[in-house]
């Protein structure tokens, strides 16, 4: 029996029917009231105020990076749930990166990055895995390190693939490759030929321990041909 049941049952007995009418409105009112009380909250990825939260900071990055040589938005979906996150990129030699997501009704500051497409660096990303793939390339090796940045350990390395070309520092051909399977356990294998994602000897294994549908579909953060301008970005978070 709840607490409204309680009073009315001994108030039926110890007063009289005038009083026993007005505990039967208080329970009425603590009823309502308990309604209201209880009622469901806003969901933390409440879509619709997501998008008030990135035109705050896309407003922010454009004042601070209108005057720089590129700068530009993406929004896109890195996990799998109703609310896209947003990268902002920018910097005097187009160097720096950040990616937002929407959570516990406030942005959130899930990677940053001071070196993007310096040196040979890259980030790319699979759509909506959470996986990120930091790129470098220098002297003809190439190295792939992917993150699952959405992540409780964004900085585990769970898949490293490093290209050697034997066009620069070495002329030695080579690719070695090392992951995570669901078991915890860590695979290392290497060959005396070069592999690409595409089509390295590992790709479903590595596919199914990272929980990545095709490891061929990529997607470059940093691709001027894909940013946003503030202006696109505005409107589609209107």
């Amino acid at each position: 029996m709840d607490l409204c049941g309680t009073v009315c049952t001994l108030c039926t007995g110890m007063v009289s029917f005038t009083y026993f009418i007005y505990f039967l409105d208080w329970c009425s009112c603590a009823a309502v009231s308990t309604q209201a009380d209880g009622a469901e909250p806003a969901t933390d990825k409440e879509a619709g105020t997501y998008k008030e939260a990135y035109l705050e900071l896309i407003n922010a990055w454009e004042e601070a990076h209108a005057s720089d040589y590129i700068h530009g938005y993406k929004i896109f979906d890195l996990i799998d749930d109703d609310i896209p996150e947003i990268a902002l990129i920018g910097g005097e030699e187009w160097s720096a990166c950040e990616i937002h997501t929407f959570a516990d009704g406030k942005d959130e500051l899930v990677y940053s990055m001071k070196d993007l497409g310096v040196d040979g660096n890259g980030l790319y990303y699979y759509e909506k895995s959470g996986f990120t793939v930091n790129v470098k390339w220098n002297g003809g090796i190439g190295e792939y390190v992917f993150y699952d940045i959405m992540s409780d350990e964004p900085g585990k390395a769970y898949c490293t693939l490093t290209v050697n070309t034997g066009t620069g520092v070495s002329t030695e051909e080579s690719t070695d490759i090392e992951f995570i399977e669901p078991s915890g356990d860590t695979v290392s294998n290497h060959y005396d030929e070069v592999y690409d994602i595409d089509n390295h000897p590992d790709k479903e294994n590595v596919e199914a321990s990272l929980g990545i549908k095709n490891l061929s579909d990529y997607h470059r953060i940093d691709n001027e041909d894909e940013l946003m301008t503030f202006e696109e970005a505005q409107n589609a978070l209107k």
